[in-house]
């Protein structure tokens, strides 16, 4: 009986640790297959301010060349921001990249002094 709750247990915990894998992901991992409902969160810093803050963008369609995204209405304080919610993205405005543009995301540009970079993907 001991053996057969263990195993259990152990299940379960494997079954929680997977969903939440899905949740956010290391952005490499995605970059080369972008697919409609991914989440890309982007983290800067406001000018004069230490604390990270976070921009998110839900992929809505995928060319052979380009991916084009509708951008969250608000930044949001959290790297885990609830982002499900009927109105978070704009779904009136659009931004655009060339696939080829995607890895560049991943980089800070010289210069930029909010220091943006993509940090995640979540894919559910």
């Amino acid at each position: 009986m001991k053996k057969l709750v263990g195993s259990s247990m152990f299940m379960l915990t494997l079954c929680f640790l997977s969903s939440c894998q899905k949740r956010t992901t290391d952005p490499q991992a995605y970059l080369a297959e972008p697919k409609i409902g991914d989440v890309y969160i982007v983290r800067f810093h406001p000018e004069g301010d230490t604390a990270s803050r976070y921009y998110f963008y839900k992929l809505y369609r995928v060319t052979s060349d380009s991916v084009l995204f509708h951008p969250a209405r608000k930044e949001a304080t959290q790297l885990d921001a609830e982002v499900n919610g009927a109105d978070f993205f704009a779904t009136t405005q659009t931004l655009g990249y060339t696939r080829n543009e995607l890895p560049g995301l991943l980089k800070e540009e010289p210069g930029d002094v909010l220091r943006t970079r993509l940090v995640g993907i979540r894919r559910e």
